[in-house]
């Protein structure tokens, strides 16, 4: 087989952290090759090196051939080496076609040829098997899945070789991952190679050929993928086994704390459901099925919403979220970083931040509890961080989910709404999460856990609510979860409307 990439002890450092040491990997003509770690592991730093962002400190790469000590964008871009990111770097107001030639428009005499260019995509979406796009299309309109074929679209205008997925399914709904993997096969079918990191490690088995494990800035092992499994690559990322089941038998589900009725807005209708103290309900769907719409509507975060909620039985009428907060109601955001957090404070402003109001007199802060309370979340809940000051942009996104967490319980929350809670969060950061939401439930607190990722939802909830086109479609006990009986409520009247 043809090597197409080739790095050799590659280092890199900043101040104070050795990112990367010694590092070498390879990459085959029509591979996909994955790249699984913990956050902190050295991916990202190894991504931005090969897209030319970074420049090793020592080492040398070698792309088709030829030697380089350094890259630089333009060069990358030239020589065909593009990365697809989870949050996509795209226009939303423009059209699939002006995102897909952005920058290197068709032209003549100066003047854009916008049917050139819209001919140009189509014959693009044919050489990879995929026709539902409308090149006329905003990219705000798309779904994730659909944006991510714009990535590979733009990669593709420029001649790509070697295409770099960092994350691509971390908000896509199985069926959607279908999608793009039949994509990704396209390409590599075309002789076009892939670098492949996803913290789902089921998906590696899927799509890859070889998985390079890395941990603490080093290449740990490369394995042929039907020579490893699952708990070998967590034992080589982490260095311990980690289950995969997190359920809590032992948790004692009590009287009823939180019921909604007949929840409704402009994307859901007519919702109704009751959470449990020391109880955990996962709600799955589709994307666009509605779920974050309903967990917004809950917390008071949308005005236009109408319907009952009861919290121990009572009548409550909240008007936003802080009315919410009164009620020990909270919502975790699946955008953690933009809606959960103040990134360039620290941690003890981040888990006071939903409680000031409860240390302060006259305007003035109580400094004392402030800190003390932020100092007894961080150690309860394990929270990483070299002192109370850090500023939480500077933490990983296990730890600043705890942050989000610590903030709720400063404010004495027994109702969590968690919306994708791990996404993004290396596997030992989802085990703490996973632990921390069975504490929450154990404590006497109800858990409604959101998310498109099945397989932790069947692993720790007692049951699924599932969520298909704005209303709940059915409801799933732990003893009958399957994937093909909770994918069949999400994805039923869709079918039919298609028949």
């Amino acid at each position: 087989m043809e090597k197409v990439l080739e790095v050799k002890g590659i280092n890199k450092e900043f101040p104070g952290v050795k990112a990367l040491e010694d590092v070498s990997f390879d990459l085959y003509k029509g591979e996909v090759h994955a790249i699984v770690g913990e956050n902190g592991a050295g991916k990202s730093t190894l991504i931005k090196i090969l897209t030319g962002a970074y420049t090793p400190d020592k080492g040398e790469i070698i792309i088709f051939g030829q030697k380089y000590e350094k890259l630089e964008p333009i060069l990358t871009q030239r020589l065909g080496i593009t990365a697809v990111y989870q949050e996509m770097v795209l226009a939303n107001d423009l059209s699939v076609a002006d995102n897909v030639f952005l920058g290197i428009e068709p032209g003549k005499y100066g003047f854009i040829q916008n049917k050139e260019k819209k001919a140009k995509v189509i014959e693009l979406m044919k050489s990879i098997g995929y026709e539902g796009l409308s090149v006329d299309a905003t990219v705000r309109s798309l779904s994730a899945a659909q944006q991510g074929i714009v990535a590979i679209l733009r990669a593709l205008s420029r001649n790509a070789k070697i295409i770099i997925f960092d994350e691509p399914t971390a908000s896509l709904s199985s069926r959607e991952v279908d999608i793009l993997f039949k994509v990704i096969n396209t390409l590599r079918s075309q002789h076009i190679s892939i670098i492949y990191i996803s913290h789902r490690l089921e998906e590696i088995f899927k799509i890859a050929n070889r998985v390079t494990v890395m941990k603490d800035g080093k290449i740990v092992d490369t394995k042929d993928i039907k020579d490893t499994n699952v708990d070998e690559l967590i034992r080589l990322m982490v260095g311990r086994n980690v289950s995969s089941n997190f359920y809590d038998p032992n948790r004692k589900i009590g009287e009823e704390i939180f019921r909604c009725e007949n929840i409704s807005n402009y994307k859901v209708k007519n919702i109704s459901f009751s959470l449990r103290s020391g109880e955990i309900v996962g709600l799955y769907g589709l994307i666009g099925s509605g779920r974050t719409e309903l967990a917004m509507s809950i917390f008071g975060a949308d005005k236009s919403t109408y319907g009952d909620i009861y919290i121990e039985g009572k009548k409550v009428h909240f008007k936003s979220p802080e009315h919410t907060s009164k009620h020990r109601l909270s919502y975790l955001p699946e955008d953690r970083r933009r809606q959960g957090l103040a990134l360039q404070m620290g941690v003890k402003f981040n888990i006071n931040l939903a409680s000031y109001n409860k240390i302060s007199n006259f305007g003035f802060v109580d400094i004392k509890k402030e800190r003390l309370i932020a100092a007894d979340l961080v150690k309860a809940l394990g929270i990483k961080t070299p002192n109370l000051s850090q500023s939480v942009s500077n933490l990983s996104g296990g730890t600043q989910q705890k942050v989000v967490v610590a903030k709720w319980l400063a404010a004495n929350s027994k109702i969590f709404l968690m919306d994708e809670p791990t996404v993004g969060i290396d596997i030992g950061a989802k085990a703490e999460i996973y632990n921390l939401i069975n504490q929450l439930a154990r404590s006497g607190g109800t858990v409604l856990f959101i998310s498109s990722y099945m397989p932790e939802l069947m692993g720790i909830c007692d049951r699924i609510l599932v969520m298909n086109n704005g209303k709940i479609s059915g409801e799933v006990k732990r003893q009958d979860f399957s994937e093909e009986r909770i994918l069949a409520l999400a994805i039923k009247n869709q079918v039919e409307a298609n028949v």
